[in-house]
């Protein structure tokens, strides 16, 4: 494995050297790994992550990640709808805490909404908790997340087998009509979308992501 550099010579020598010694302590305790499988596999991820991790910091493309965080009815889709699209309510009011999916938001050529759902075995787990007494948090989220979907009369596991959907639209109305369906508090169905990622055509997003959460 190798790592990009596209930097000083120095920054290259200085982490080639760290590479290296990562390299020879995973190396080293490789003829140990049956014996102590758990201790290989940390350092082994240690040294993959390394590795990930400068390629990133050194990659030009990199986008700048930009988070917006703040309670429910705070305006983030207020805010977000007027940095967008000049005020105009594209993006649907905040599902509630029960419901909300994380969203993320970039640049592209169209404007395409990919959906990705809830596994099988992650629903399973879902509707499992929704049946135990209601003494956390988590238990709340997954009844009401259960709820949601039957009220809606979902085929579930034909929806979930899809694992993930991906909608192109022409424009910002339709676009609209699809995050009513998949992000909004009273969407179809929202209550089993995990993410949702918007690729919307305006120069504002380019070199940046933005991160609902």
């Amino acid at each position: 494995m190798q790592i990009k550099f596209n930097k000083l010579e120095e920054q290259r020598i200085k982490y080639d050297s760290y590479f290296e010694n990562i390299d020879k302590i995973v190396n080293n305790f490789e003829i140990y790994k049956n014996k102590i499988e758990q201790e290989y596999n940390l350092l082994t991820k240690i040294k993959i992550s390394f590795i990930n991790k400068v390629n990133d910091f050194n990659n030009d493309d990199r986008k700048l990640r930009i988070g917006i965080m703040g309670e429910v009815k705070s305006g983030k889709s207020s805010f977000l709808n007027s940095f967008l699209f000049d005020g105009v309510e594209i993006l649907p009011k905040a599902a509630t805490p029960k419901t909300a999916n994380l969203t993320v938001i970039g640049y592209g050529a169209k404007n395409i909404l990919e959906v990705e759902y809830y596994t099988l075995d992650e629903w399973e787990n879902i509707e499992s908790m929704a049946n135990q007494p209601e003494v956390m948090q988590e238990v709340t989220v997954a009844k009401q997340l259960v709820k949601f979907a039957k009220e809606n009369n979902l085929d579930i596991k034909k929806i979930l087998s899809n694992k993930k959907e991906t909608f192109e639209t022409e424009d910002f109305e339709q676009f609209r009509a699809l995050l009513n369906d998949y992000t909004s508090a009273k969407g179809k169905y929202t209550a089993i979308v995990k993410t949702t990622k918007l690729y919307i055509n305006n120069e504002k997003l380019k070199g940046i992501e933005i991160i609902d959460t």
